[in-house]
């Protein structure tokens, strides 16, 4: 995936020590992460050169023996090696990877972050080696230096320092290496994990009697997973023959497992009915109703949302393995359409510029009209031509944004399409609202935010930006 001819431009704000500071709130943290990039890995050999090429495009090429331990000493043996790519503005925004050097605002080209490690200890680049990089772009601009993240540990918020000039300059690059790959039966004995799929939750009405069994526990009984809900009945599976007759008795003194299956449980009954000694053995699942079922579907949706996410990993991995047993040992670059630069240090690199923007001062309020007290909402700006990223603050009256304190001036280009956007959680579930406007002088937005999930989230990012 390339970069669009306009270079991708962000702005971002300094935290503040005044009262007016943006606050890195919940949302920031857990809408907005690092975490929602896909970390790519590679298990390579120290002793051999390697070449590896990420999934957006990025290449890089990694000399034998680069790698050495915390004391200096030289690694043998398999490393895993570590990618995570950033080269769209949808990929930067749900990373929350904004560009801000010491307060400068910065126009970037990429970023990516790489790590390395063995026997699950980090590892460092040798000090007489250097790892090529190699990203994607449909329009080089010359200006553009390499700066290394510095990674806050507070609030994982990252600045970009030590700008170097190292960048390539119109010059074609040729990477020709023996390439470090798992062989053939290494690749078909590697073991992915299984998934487990959540299992949606089953409601039910009063007057829906078929199948459903009423069933009371002791509490010390019953499963922790189900002894928060308030009345939890159990659905008869259609793997099981039923006896309608039994969803109009109230049963009591019945035992309860789990079942390798998610969501399905055994039941057993043994009791007397009309003089007889019965037993009953169903395959059931919960069933819920009113508060019970809408807390039980925020809970599948979050278990569901986390699914996806691990089996999009395990995808990615799966197709990582296959494209190993794949040899190729060259690869040429063309200078015009690539930015190569090298790295003698680990972590997020970014390709940038110091930017300038016009002084016109303009008065930009949002509104969030259903935000509940003391409610922290986090809030953005994304100017769609020019590729502008700005993090908003809270004013002094409750109000939204765009720039450091109600004090300090907004600065941003009039007449430009825009996407404000609106993050929060509640109760583990995330928040959003969003807006497309045009930029003016003066302008005051209103949002309201709606139930949503990080993959609802990105797919809006990805079709919209």
């Amino acid at each position: 995936m390339r970069i669009t001819s306009a270079l991708l431009l962000f702005l971002t704000f300094a935290i503040s020590c005044s009262e007016n500071a943006p606050k890195q709130t919940e949302a920031s943290e857990n809408v907005f992460t690092t975490q929602n990039l896909p970390i790519q890995v590679f298990e390579i050999n120290n002793q051999n050169d390697t070449f590896i090429t990420g999934k957006n495009g990025t290449k890089i090429s990694i000399p034998k023996n680069s790698f050495v331990d915390k004391n200096g000493n030289a690694v043998t043996g398999k490393i895993s090696f570590e990618l995570k790519e950033a080269l769209t503005l949808a990929d930067m925004v749900m990373g929350n990877l904004t560009t801000l050097s010491n307060g400068k605002i910065l126009q970037t080209g990429g970023m990516i972050y790489t790590n390395a490690t063995a026997n699950g200890e980090n590892l460092l680049i040798a000090t007489n080696k250097a790892l090529q990089i190699s990203i994607p772009t449909d329009n080089k601009n010359d200006s553009m230096l390499i700066f290394e993240g510095e990674v806050n540990p507070k609030n994982q918020s990252i600045n970009w320092v030590n700008p170097k000039d190292i960048i390539e300059k119109n010059k074609p690059t040729v990477v020709s290496k023996t390439i470090s790959r798992p062989t053939f039966d290494e690749h078909k004995n590697m073991e992915l994990p299984l998934l487990e799929v959540p299992k949606k939750p089953i409601e039910y009405t009063d007057d829906n009697t078929e199948r459903i069994l009423s069933i009371k526990f002791e509490t010390n009984t019953m499963f922790p997973e189900l002894q928060q809900y308030k009345n939890v009945k159990f659905k008869v599976t259609e793997k099981s023959d039923f006896n309608l007759e039994d969803a109009k008795k109230t049963w009591y003194d019945v035992k309860l497992e789990k079942t390798n299956e998610a969501g399905i449980y055994k039941v057993t009954f043994e009791g007397v009915d009309k003089g007889k000694v019965i037993t009953r053995k169903y395959l059931v699942s919960p069933a819920y109703q009113g508060n019970d079922y809408k807390k039980a579907l925020a809970l599948y949706e979050q278990k569901f949302e986390q699914y996806e996410k691990k089996k999009k990993e395990i995808e990615e991995r799966k197709q990582i393995l296959f494209d190993a047993v794949k040899y190729s040992n060259k690869h040429e670059t063309d200078p015009q359409l690539t930015y190569v630069y090298s790295i003698k240090s680990l972590g997020w690199s970014n390709i940038d510029r110091y930017a300038y923007l016009p002084k016109n001062n303009l008065e930009i309020t949002v509104q969030i009209d259903n935000k509940n007290n003391d409610e922290h909402v986090y809030i953005s700006l994304i100017v769609l031509k020019d590729k502008f990223f700005i993090p908003g603050y809270e004013k002094k009256d409750g109000t939204y944004g765009f720039s450091h304190n109600d004090s300090e001036p907004t600065n941003l280009p009039v007449g430009e399409e825009a996407i404000i956007l609106a993050t929060t959680y509640r109760y583990n579930i995330p928040y959003f609202a969003f807006q497309k406007i045009i930029i003016a002088p003066k302008q005051n937005i209103n949002l309201s935010l709606k139930e949503t999930t990080k993959l609802k989230l990105e797919a809006y990012l990805k079709e919209n930006i």
